[in-house]
């Protein structure tokens, strides 16, 4: 060797522990000295352990359980557990700790495809595509029919409570003057919104049928309540449609009315209430696991109200779009 020859380092083992994509698996062979774990099974305990003793980092995934004791036992060259996941629930912190190994994750990497699996699940339960699966693989499935493997609509799509109001005020003014069959027709073709005509078309359609317009509106039960129906019905049969459509507008313009002044008056307390939430939900997902870190090396068991906290924390940080799909049929409402 010339007395002035730069000295090669040798690169880093990489030890991974299942086979990752083709592209990221590559880049490593060239890189380090990869040992790959190609045959994609998970390793076990003691192939974990002498993966851990001869490499510089250890590349695992959350199937792989590395608790103190192969920690311990790891060699002297381990300096980087890179996890690949979001957690590091199954690396025992605390021990990588003392033996000054650094532990890694990549955070938010499955943010969108929890929301594409939510959304998956979203779809699939209202339309049974679980069900039609079994059955066609089965060979049961004899073909389409009518009323085979209805499922319920996803939208829910329907008349709010304004559309309502409007459609009742323009249906109670139209067939003072002129036949129900024309006034529905009427109000569903001017309607601006797609789904708006498609629902009073519907009744429509039922009108033409010979239906009565409160069975009619049976068509349509989520934009229809119980009770608007019955008092539709009572019309019909007393004859006095025309007024009690104009009463049922009234009524529900008053409720409209009032329920402005109310959301009025609850706008502030609400306003303050959800900053308040955001606060304590922004404190408990990005400001308690890090104090959190702070109680690993901290033998004794901590205080019911602490371990409460940590609980709600954990469970916010893991499971938000839960709350936000509990959260979205009451805006959907709104």
């Amino acid at each position: 060797m010339r007395p002035n020859s730069p000295v090669r380092v040798p690169n880093p083992k990489v030890a991974v522990t299942r086979e990752l994509p083709d592209s990221v698996m590559e880049r490593l062979e060239t890189l380090f000295e990869a040992s790959n774990n190609r045959s994609d099974r998970a390793m076990s305990r003691d192939e974990l352990a002498t993966a851990m003793a001869t490499c510089d980092v250890l590349v695992p995934t959350v199937t792989d359980m590395i608790d103190a004791a192969l920690i311990e036992g790891a060699g002297d060259r381990l300096k980087l557990i890179a996890n690949f996941g979001a957690g590091v629930n199954h690396i025992d912190l605390a021990a990588a700790r003392r033996r000054g190994i650094i532990v890694t994750n990549t955070p938010g990497v499955l943010t969108e495809d929890t929301a594409d699996m939510t959304m998956a699940l979203i779809l699939s339960v209202p339309r049974r595509l679980a069900e039609g699966e079994k059955l066609v693989r089965s060979g049961q499935w004899r073909g389409w029919s009518p009323s085979g493997m209805l499922g319920h609509r996803i939208g829910g799509k329907k008349l709010g409570t304004k559309q309502l109001t409007l459609f009742t005020r323009q249906l109670s003014s139209l067939i003072q003057v002129s036949p129900l069959e024309e006034a529905l027709r009427t109000v569903s073709r001017q309607n601006e919104k797609e789904h708006v005509r498609d629902i009073l078309s519907n009744v429509h359609s039922g009108v033409l049928e010979g239906q009565r317009l409160s069975e009619a509106m049976k068509r349509e039960p989520k934009s229809f309540p119980p009770l608007f129906r019955a008092m539709v019905s009572a019309g019909e049969t007393s004859g006095s449609l025309p007024q009690i459509t104009e009463r049922l507008a009234n009524l529900l313009e008053r409720q409209a009315e009032m329920r402005g002044k109310l959301i009025g008056a609850l706008a502030y307390p609400i306003v303050l209430a959800i900053v308040a939430m955001l606060v304590v939900v922004g404190l408990m997902v990005s400001v308690v696991p890090r104090v959190v870190e702070q109680f690993d090396n901290v033998e004794q068991q901590l205080p019911l109200i602490t371990r409460i906290v940590i609980g709600i924390s954990s469970f916010l940080a893991a499971y938000w779009w839960v709350l936000a799909l509990l959260m979205q049929p009451q805006l959907q409402h709104n």
